[in-house]
């Protein structure tokens, strides 16, 4: 067995030591020959990265079903959406204008909308403001079509990894990424989303569908809002309920 020396930063000899051992005496060497002051910084950067390490725990969806963490609304993302058909006929005005509008209707009309009640959480935080950057992105010139439109759910993924989540990293995000607003079909479809805050992952998604209603341009369109969080509440709920359980 290869046995070597070595020799310290005060000239002392450090003999037979194993080539295996030699990290480990280094690093013993180089601890010893620091100061309090330096140490105690070691020691601080390293609670802190361990600090960091747990904070980003992934979180799951038994943690939204049990309520074991902060859930957000985080709102509706339209940056894969089209609206299709010929009421759709000021694309800069709906970006500007609508996106906002259809987001905060569940806080300005709470009553109607019953968020916490619909997602099953009483302590919900409305975090809307996490999609309008993204959804000012959108090009005026793409938004709207004539012809059908599908997005996958790798679209959906897409969609919430590019979320700023960076001060809702504690808890579960619940984001609807629109599909289309048709007013041939007057219906709208989008995919609910559970999302893990603190890596932008996708815990689960579906698909919901639902009819368009009421007066005025704006109410029309939010009616399908009413009807994705219904679907939430009297029908995935129980099933998210039963497949993750308490």
């Amino acid at each position: 067995m290869n046995k070597k020396s070595i020799v310290s930063e005060n000239h002392r000899t450090i003999t037979e030591i194993r080539p295996e051992s030699q990290f480990q005496v280094v690093i013993s060497l180089t601890f010893a020959s620091l100061n309090p002051i330096s140490m105690l910084r070691i020691v601080c950067f390293a609670f802190v990265l361990i600090s960091l390490k747990a904070n980003a725990q992934q979180r799951t969806m038994k943690d939204y079903i049990s309520h074991s963490c902060p859930t957000y609304y985080l709102g509706l993302d339209f940056t894969k959406a089209k609206m299709v058909g010929p009421d759709f006929n000021d694309p800069p005005s709906i970006i500007n204008t609508l996106f906002r509008s259809w987001n905060n209707i569940v806080t300005v009309e709470a009553d109607k909308y019953r968020v916490p009640q619909r997602l099953h959480d009483y302590n919900i935080r409305f975090e809307m403001q996490v999609v309008e950057k993204n959804n000012l992105s959108v090009n005026a010139n793409n938004l709207v079509s004539f012809n059908s439109h599908r997005i996958t759910e790798d679209d959906v993924r897409q969609a919430v990894k590019v979320l700023d989540l960076s001060n809702q990293k504690d808890g579960i995000g619940i984001v609807f990424v629109v599909e289309f607003f048709d007013k041939s079909l007057e219906e709208g479809s989008a995919y609910v989303a559970v999302v893990d805050c603190a890596t932008n992952q996708v815990l689960h998604t579906e698909r919901v569908v639902a009819k368009a209603g009421g007066f005025g341009f704006k109410a029309y369109w939010a009616k399908c809002l009413y009807g994705w969080l219904e679907q939430v509440d009297k029908v995935l709920w129980k099933r998210w309920e039963t497949k993750y359980g308490k």
